[in-house]
């Protein structure tokens, strides 16, 4: 019988965006109100440089939590690896987004720090840095079938075009 590890993480961007430019973030997404005043409180918790202290703190808690992760995974030795995410909006247009898909692609391949940030990440690593996982056809094929036939209306796809 097959045994099961479930691992949580937070979504990537708060480990590959450097914390010099997460205060971009706030402000594009207090923006989105109109005539919008950030009360005294959260001025005075953001402090002098605009949260960055903290924003750094935050960031230097998220890289320990997945080095924790990691080491789990790493002694759970597992067969198979599945990654659910939602990451939709990337891999998808608005005419065609379904709600689940299952990669069945045979590699996958990604460069997580050509966006933002780039090489100023927290391992210093170059902006064209590319990693590759094996994906393993057979499985993710027969778990697709098997939740069709269990009437989950569920897509696949064999490319991804996210990382490109």
């Amino acid at each position: 019988m097959a045994e099961l590890l479930g691992l949580g993480c937070s979504h990537g961007p708060i480990i590959l965006t450097p914390p010099e430019v997460w205060h971009k973030g706030r402000s594009r997404i207090f923006g989105r109100i109109l005539n919008y005043e950030a009360p005294a409180a959260l001025i005075e918790e953001l402090g002098d440089d605009n949260g960055l202290t903290e924003d750094r703190a935050d960031q230097k808690k998220v890289v320990e939590a997945f080095g924790v992760l990691r080491d789990r995974l790493h002694q759970w030795k597992p067969d198979v690896l599945m990654v659910i995410s939602d990451d939709q909006a990337e891999n998808f247009l608005q005419d065609n987004l379904p709600p689940f898909c299952l990669y069945t692609g045979a590699q996958v391949d990604g460069f997580p720090f050509r966006n933002v940030g780039g090489e100023n990440n927290v391992w210093g690593a170059a902006a064209e840095t590319k990693f590759s996982f094996n994906c393993p056809q057979d499985f993710s094929r027969d778990v697709r079938n098997f939740l069709i036939c269990d009437g989950v209306d569920m897509a696949s796809s064999s490319a991804l075009k996210g990382w490109d």
